[in-house]
């Protein structure tokens, strides 16, 4: 697969922007994993309290 790119402002400008696109699924992977761990907490702890 051969991809074309005019220049080699094109060049990293895409390597830019799929750094940040995988910058922002890492932190959404990582909010998401840390929201769910603490629901659990929290959901755990309700049970506890009202059990």
């Amino acid at each position: 697969m051969h991809i074309l790119y005019p220049t080699s402002e094109m060049s990293f400008l895409n390597k830019h922007v799929v750094f940040r696109s995988g910058l922002i699924f890492v932190t959404l992977h990582v909010y998401t994993s840390l929201f769910s761990f603490t629901n659990d907490k929290i959901s755990k702890v309700i049970n506890t309290l009202y059990v």
